[in-house]
């Protein structure tokens, strides 16, 4: 799977010659946005290929150089022809993890496929320096990106980079 990444990376001009690393503790600001584009353009790429997830840590992403991300493992999921996401394994809910998921008590079940989405703007909001505070990056590109998928009802998020 990390092949396909690497080729949607080379796909869209990224340099991935660089020495490979583990995330920064902190982010700065151009990372960041290198980070949620690289990240969701991945993501994406999964949902091509009927996968997503549901949970995205740090341990899961490498740095490639100084400006490109790489997901290195995940645990992915199917996605329906409906577009939804089908949670057939039990899984620990953490806080980088879409609200809905929290309530899941039975599997299967299904879910809006945004949640890996909204997982990959609560990693790169904690990378921040920011105190989760999105306040904090307003009136950033990024700012208005996170405000459009970060939104409690599921059916309401955006994944919209302008």
């Amino acid at each position: 799977m990390e092949e396909i990444f690497i080729k949607q990376l080379q796909n869209s001009g990224a340099d991935i010659s660089g020495k490979r690393k583990p995330l920064p503790e902190i982010l700065s600001y151009q990372q960041a946005v290198r980070l949620t584009l690289d990240l969701s353009a991945q993501l994406a790429k999964l949902h091509e290929n009927k996968k997503g997830f549901i949970s995205i840590s740090k341990e899961h992403v490498e740095m490639i150089g100084e400006n490109t991300f790489v997901i290195k493992q995940a645990d992915l999921f199917r996605v329906k022809s409906s577009g939804d996401l089908l949670i057939s394994k039990p899984f620990t809910y953490n806080n980088l993890m879409a609200p809905e998921l929290k309530n899941l008590n039975n599997l299967p079940e299904t879910v809006n496929s945004n949640v890996g989405y909204y997982c990959i703007c609560m990693l790169v909001l904690s990378l921040l320096n920011i105190d989760n505070n999105l306040d904090r990056l307003s009136p950033t590109k990024l700012y208005f990106l996170m405000e459009r998928i970060l939104k409690e009802n599921p059916n309401e998020r955006r994944f919209i980079y302008i």
